[in-house]
C-alpha cells in the first residue's frame, strides 16, 4: 500500500471524512475516518470529536472521542511500521 498519493486526493478524502457525520450513516463515517486516517492520522480523532459534538447525549462516555483517539493511535503505528518497512 503506497501512502504517497496526490495532495488533492488526501484533501478531498479528509474533507469527505469530516463532512460524513452530516451526510452519511455511522458505518460510512467510521469507514471514511479510518481510510482518511491512513493518510492523515489525526483525522479519526477530529471525526470522533465532531460526532460527539453532534450526537453526544451527555450522560455516557464520549465514544466518538475515545474511538477516534484509539484509531488515531493505531494509524500512527501503522504509518510508522510502513514507513520503516517493518511490515
Amino acid at each position: 500500500m503506497s501512502f504517497f498519493v496526490s495532495r488533492p486526493f488526501v484533501i478531498a478524502l479528509t474533507a469527505l471524512a469530516l463532512l460524513s457525520p452530516f451526510l452519511f450513516s455511522s458505518a460510512v463515517t467510521v469507514f471514511l475516518g479510518v481510510v482518511a486516517g491512513l493518510y492523515m492520522p489525526a483525522v479519526p480523532f477530529f471525526v470522533g470529536v465532531l460526532v460527539d459534538l453532534l450526537y453526544y447525549p451527555g450522560h455516557t462516555l464520549p465514544l466518538g472521542l475515545c474511538g477516534g483517539a484509539l484509531v488515531c493511535m493505531i494509524t500512527y503505528g501503522v504509518r510508522y511500521l510502513v514507513r520503516t518497512r517493518i511490515m
